[in-house]
């Protein structure tokens, strides 16, 4: 009669490697049935234990997908908090008066607003950040002229100025990608006469938009033309939606070294000689 243990021995099933249940044999190879058996025992255990490792590698990156997605969704949140008066909205309205120099050296007040819609730009790392869509300004005019004029649009104005008698221009530079194909500045890759104004003249009623050239020599920039100041960090001057700026501080804000050089003063075309 077989003891006890060469029974159990015998009995001993494993898996092949096709998957096929076999039984493990007391006289192959020579081997002893205990010395099969510690074998057996070690492969599965082998095989258990790369599994095992398997799915912590598996669980390890679902964790470091899931850490990203938050770091990005906190990110975000953060962004919101940081503008304050906007919290979740996806657009935000600044709206300000600020004085206005007239080249007759009058001074007139204009009332006005931008427009902006929040963005994120995948390609600088998911950046957070607000893009202009429209801008309007609103401003009554001394005598002769005694009227209130007003315009609207996809631009951002930095000249309103008069004439002569009583010829009324506005000039603006577009503040997206979208304005600029919409009043179609560009040649090829690059501004049309590398410049980027557009100049109307308020013929009754109507903006009438014109050729560069035909804008007064002596016209420069008079409002302010860095009004994303309102989202910088200007602690000594408080820009602020509703706020009234004056000239002193237009100047101020206008200092500002990284403010392009032609919105500031109106840069045309160099002249060619024949």
């Amino acid at each position: 009669m077989p003891t006890r243990s060469h029974v159990n021995l015998q009995s001993v099933l494993a898996a092949s490697p096709q998957g096929e249940p076999r039984r493990v044999d007391s006289k192959a190879n020579g081997a002893s049935p205990y010395k099969q058996s510690r074998e057996l025992v070690a492969g599965l255990n082998r095989e258990g234990y790369d599994s095992i490792v398997a799915i912590r590698a598996f669980l390890k990156l679902r964790l470091a997908v899931i850490g990203w997605l938050l770091r990005l969704i906190g990110s975000s949140m953060l962004v919101g908090l940081l503008f304050g008066s906007v919290g979740c909205s996806s657009h935000k309205d600044v709206e300000w008066t600020e004085e206005t120099r007239l080249s007759s050296g009058k001074v007139i007040v204009a009332e006005r607003s931008d427009h902006y819609r929040r963005v994120m730009d995948v390609g600088a790392g998911f950046q957070v950040g607000w893009l202009y869509e429209r801008g309007s300004i609103r401003a009554s005019l001394p005598a002769p002229i005694s009227r209130t004029i007003q315009w609207e649009g996809t631009l951002q104005p930095i000249l309103l100025d008069v004439f002569g008698s009583s010829t009324v221009y506005l000039v603006g530079v577009p503040g997206s990608g979208a304005a600029i194909e919409e009043w179609e500045l560009l040649s090829g890759q690059a501004f049309r006469d590398d410049q980027p104004y557009v100049v109307f003249r308020l013929d009754g009623d109507k903006w009438n938009r014109i050729r560069l050239e035909q804008l007064p020599t002596e016209a420069k920039p008079n409002l302010l033309a860095n009004t994303r100041s309102f989202f910088d960090q200007y602690e000594e001057l408080q820009l602020r939606s509703g706020s009234r700026i004056d000239l002193s501080t237009k100047l101020k804000v206008d200092a500002n070294p990284r403010l392009a050089r032609d919105l500031t003063t109106i840069v045309r075309p160099a002249k060619t000689s024949k």
